[in-house]
Formats: structure tokens, C-alpha cells, sequence
């Protein structure tokens, strides 16, 4: 797998993709994301997909969250419009994400 980027420190507001297959829970610590089993446990999360996973401080306070990756969009307008910056993938490979948003 490769890291594409990484954040220095929590206090940075961004957004990645994350796997939420097999490599979800890795992810995540990788990411440092407080409350695991609100992720992995959550029914709203797709399986075996993919989702933003969210880091805003902008009330100084770490606020972590999630939302839906729609398959090929890597700018979210929603994120971007919050004053957020993509900040890349965690623990997918360079052809994950285009076989999925062309249907390989």
C-alpha cells in the first residue's frame, strides 16, 4: 500500500480516503482517529468501499468525522465550501481508485 500523503499533526484540517475493507481499522489508527468503534462499528458506513474521513478544528476543538466518497469525485464540494483540503489516500494502492470509478 502506499501513503500518497500524511498530516504532520491533528491540528491540520483535511479530509483522506479510506478503505473500509480489511485495512479500515489500520487506517484509522494510522490517522490517529479517536473513538475506533464509532467507525467500526457504525451501520451507516459502507463495507468494502470507501469514505472521507474528516478533521476540522476550526472551534478549537478536535472534531473528527466522516462522509460518503462518491466514487471518482476526489474534491468534495461540501468539504472544500467548510474550508477543508483533501490530504490524499491511506492504505489503497494507485489503481484502486481508478478501477472503481471506471468500472474495471
Amino acid at each position: 500500500m502506499k501513503y500518497i500523503k500524511k498530516f504532520e499533526s491533528n491540528e491540520e484540517n483535511g479530509y483522506w480516503i479510506v478503505p473500509t475493507d480489511d485495512r479500515f481499522e489500520k487506517s484509522l489508527i494510522d490517522l490517529d482517529v479517536p473513538s475506533l468503534d464509532y467507525y467500526i462499528y457504525n451501520e451507516r458506513i459502507p463495507k468494502n468501499d470507501y469514505i472521507y474521513v474528516v478533521h476540522n478544528d476550526n472551534k478549537n476543538m478536535n472534531k473528527w468525522g466522516w462522509d460518503l466518497y462518491d466514487g471518482g469525485n476526489v474534491i468534495d464540494d461540501f468539504l472544500e465550501s467548510k474550508g477543508l483540503e483533501f490530504k490524499g489516500t491511506i492504505n489503497i494502492a494507485d489503481y484502486e481508485l481508478d478501477a472503481q470509478r471506471y468500472n474495471l
